[in-house]
């Protein structure tokens, strides 16, 4: 068992440290995983059901990669995308991705 799994804290932080990558606008389950050698499903699991991680972290609506939803943090998205994007989000628009 590595100490991803035994200590869910730092799983949490080792997550939104993933998500926060200012590599990336944002990020994929997989993508999160590839960083924090946690696994694929449990990252979905912890994202979905983690208090903090559920506060500040969002999937970007109408936008995806590779048929899966893209990742990222309220705080980036409403610090970087603009309102008008935003909106072509909504719209199922493809405007905001790791591109």
């Amino acid at each position: 068992m590595s100490d991803n799994e035994e200590n869910p804290e730092s799983r949490v932080q080792l997550i939104l440290k993933a998500i926060e990558n200012q590599k990336y606008k944002s990020r994929t389950i997989e993508g999160i995983a590839k960083e924090t050698g946690i696994p694929d499903q449990e990252v979905k699991v912890t994202i979905s059901s983690d208090n903090l991680l559920k506060s500040r972290v969002m999937v970007v609506s109408g936008v995806k990669k590779n048929n899966q939803p893209l990742y990222v943090t309220v705080e980036r998205y409403k610090r970087d995308t603009p309102v008008a994007v935003r909106i072509l989000n909504l719209m199922g628009k493809k405007e905001y991705s790791n591109e």
